[in-house]
């Protein structure tokens, strides 16, 4: 389980707050553009783990990154 910071808990708590009133266009956007952010950044973390060699997790499923 990930720990979160008091500033990081304000930031989700804003946007819980205003998610309602956002138009469904704009919800639609909000969610693409935190899943790219998320893809993004297991991409740079897929890289990581290949150039350390480490064991990766994805999608349930074990892979040995060389």
């Amino acid at each position: 389980m990930a720990i979160i910071s008091e500033k990081e808990m304000e930031i989700i708590m804003k946007i819980v707050k205003g998610f309602s009133s956002l138009s469904d266009f704009d919800k639609g956007y909000f969610l693409g553009v935190v899943e790219s952010k998320v893809e993004a950044k297991r991409e740079v973390e897929g890289r990581t783990s290949q150039n350390v060699g480490t064991l990766a997790v994805t999608k349930g499923t074990a892979v040995e990154r060389r």
